[in-house]
């Protein structure tokens, strides 16, 4: 990786854990990202995204 690459593969670390299932890995790789200002928005985002899809499997799992 060059210099300032890192932050780009913490981002795609978190999204790559997500579709493998793994969502805490995920949250982890992207907590990392987004204490870089340029994919900060980003990781933000998805660790949302995450939160709400775990929520979303909690529910429908209490209501089986």
């Amino acid at each position: 990786l060059r210099d300032g690459d890192s932050v780009y593969a913490y981002l795609q670390m978190g999204v790559a854990y997500q579709r493998l299932g793994q969502p805490e890995q995920a949250v982890t790789a992207l907590e990392r990202a987004k204490n870089y200002k340029n994919v900060a928005k980003n990781a933000n985002a998805y660790i949302s995204y995450i939160q709400q899809i775990e929520s979303m499997k909690k529910e429908l799992a209490l209501n089986d």
